[in-house]
């Protein structure tokens, strides 16, 4: 049988799946799709879960402070996965996601060290953060329905 949980993932994996490849391509996260999460987050709405976009907070402090580093569109993901995940998944599974793009992003450049390459220099190079919160969010939603 399909319960609301599964069918809940079924909607929310090949979303996050849309906006990493359209991060990756086009440096941007359609609105679309952050408003199909929320919307799929809703199927089985709790209202704990109303809290979840808050975990998005730190997220857009983070792009006040320096407007050229985050994107509106990745808070905009972390916002909308609130709903689906509630604050404390949504908050582990972005704490996760950014924790593996400095590992990335971290062996990239020492990569490029031992390869003698010159380094990027910060602020220009425009790094898509969506494939790496997706990963995140998607690990908790999976967890999640093993009942962990």
């Amino acid at each position: 049988a399909l319960t609301l949980p599964v069918l809940q993932a079924a909607l929310f994996l090949p979303l996050l799946l849309a906006a990493s490849l359209t991060d990756c391509r086009r440096r941007t996260i359609p609105n679309a799709i952050c408003i199909l999460i929320a919307a799929a987050g809703l199927i089985s709405f709790s209202p704990a879960k109303l809290f979840g976009p808050l975990a998005a907070v730190p997220f857009f402090l983070g792009a006040l402070w320096d407007e050229s580093g985050m994107g509106g569109g990745d808070i905009k993901l972390v916002a909308a996965s609130g709903l689906m995940l509630g604050f404390f998944g949504c908050l582990w599974g972005s704490m996760a996601g950014l924790a593996l793009a400095i590992l990335w992003h971290g062996a990239a450049a020492l990569y490029r060290k031992c390869r003698k390459e010159p380094p990027v220099p910060m602020g220009r190079a425009a790094l898509p953060l969506a494939p790496f919160l997706s990963v995140g969010l998607a690990a908790v939603t999976i967890m999640n329905l093993g009942g962990n």
